[in-house]
């Protein structure tokens, strides 16, 4: 049930709450909702990228630096918030990875939580 409040974007889950206040920002930065500008900013990395892709598709739009700034907070709260959407994704992650890291990972993690439940 958790994923029925998720809105696909891409191959991104987004959260209802986040993917309707995207909504609200397109409409007051674009005048309409479409929403592949949050597509290409959930995929940069750094929020220097995220603040200049902003600035050269808006160039001194009012709002621009406010949103850039909201949008950073938001899209890191929503990478952390991934338990239930992350299921599927996380498998198609975890087989795409080299197999020696992943294998590592789910080791190391798979001991520690062992370890401390032993405990």
């Amino acid at each position: 049930s958790g994923e029925a409040g998720a809105v696909m974007l891409g191959g991104l889950a987004l959260s209802a709450g986040f993917a309707e206040w995207c909504r609200s920002q397109m409409l007051l930065l674009n005048g309409n909702t479409d929403m592949d500008m949050i597509e290409v900013l959930m995929g940069l990395t750094s929020n220097s990228e995220i603040a200049e892709c902003c600035q050269v598709v808006w160039p001194g739009k009012p709002g621009v630096s406010t949103f850039v700034s909201e949008f950073v907070k938001r899209k890191l709260a929503e990478q952390s918030r991934k338990p239930g959407g992350k299921k599927k994704k996380g498998t198609a992650a975890a087989a795409a990875a080299p197999p020696a890291s992943s294998g590592v990972s789910a080791a190391g993690v798979g001991l520690m939580s062992t370890g401390e439940a032993g405990v």
